[in-house]
């Protein structure tokens, strides 16, 4: 539950205004090359759990327009020791 509410608290401080229809941002690349990140490092089942939610949580706002730079966030979320 604490887990939930850090990260929509993260996310809610890095949405932004709805992205135009000609945005750039590619949002499944961005979250499938974090997911082939997180396969390389040595971490724990648990905390690799965790990070998958949360970058799943970030790919459905990214794909509804809520976030300006997915890219930064999937890194911010990486730095954060949970």
């Amino acid at each position: 539950m604490l887990v939930s509410a850090v990260i929509g608290l993260i996310v809610l401080g890095f949405a932004s205004s709805a992205i135009s229809e000609q945005s750039t941002i590619d949002c499944a690349g961005t979250y499938k090359g974090y997911l082939e990140e997180l396969k390389r490092r040595q971490i724990s089942p648990g905390r690799r759990a965790v990070l998958r939610r949360w970058a799943l949580r970030i790919y459905n706002a990214c794909q509804t327009g809520d976030l300006e730079d997915a890219k930064a966030l999937f890194e911010r979320v990486d730095r954060e020791k949970y």
